[in-house]
């Protein structure tokens, strides 16, 4: 036990962590460029539709539609399970720092006075993000605007290309 961190914390940390670098390159990754992000890309999303065609033969086809409604709650609507992740680990982090690391710090720290302001200032952050209006572009007139503010990142806008949610160019 490092610091007093208890070592099933340590455990969990570094478990997630790895499993969210694996999920990051297997999302992430082109499965059209060579290299280790494109192989795992190409592995995971390739074995994927085989191991979903396994299991809709093998699962009851209620439980197929359950999930497939979960999924599509999780990452197509709005919802709070991103905001409530963000709190966990943030919160959960700040706490940890608090219980296991601020005693550990010499009185005259700068991290010992400013701790506080600086989570305050992640909460109200955190707050106005959450509640600030994402904008929306209505009409051709808007979207010309905006084509003069941003360059397109040619990953997932193109010039020229029609947006299928908004239909606009």
């Amino acid at each position: 036990m490092a610091y007093g961190i208890p070592g099933w914390l340590t455990v969990w940390a570094c478990g997630w962590s790895m499993l969210s670098g694996v999920v990051a390159v297997c999302m992430c990754g082109d499965p059209g460029r060579d290299g280790l992000c494109g192989f795992a890309a190409r592995l995971v999303w390739g074995s994927f539709w085989t191991w979903l065609g396994v299991l809709e033969r093998i699962v009851p086809s209620c439980l197929v539609r359950g999930f497939a409604n979960a999924l599509d709650y999780v990452l197509n609507r709005p919802n709070p399970i991103f905001q409530t992740g963000y709190v966990i680990i943030v919160y959960g982090g700040y706490s940890a720092f608090c219980w296991y690391g601020l005693g550990h710090l010499p009185l005259d720290s700068i991290h010992r006075m400013t701790h506080l302001p600086v989570m305050i200032c992640c909460a109200l952050s955190f707050y106005w993000a959450c509640t600030a209006d994402p904008g929306t572009i209505a009409t051709q007139e808007s979207a010309n605007v905006q084509d003069r503010l941003f360059a397109y990142d040619e990953m997932i806008f193109y010039p020229g290309v029609e947006c299928r949610t908004c239909k606009i160019q």
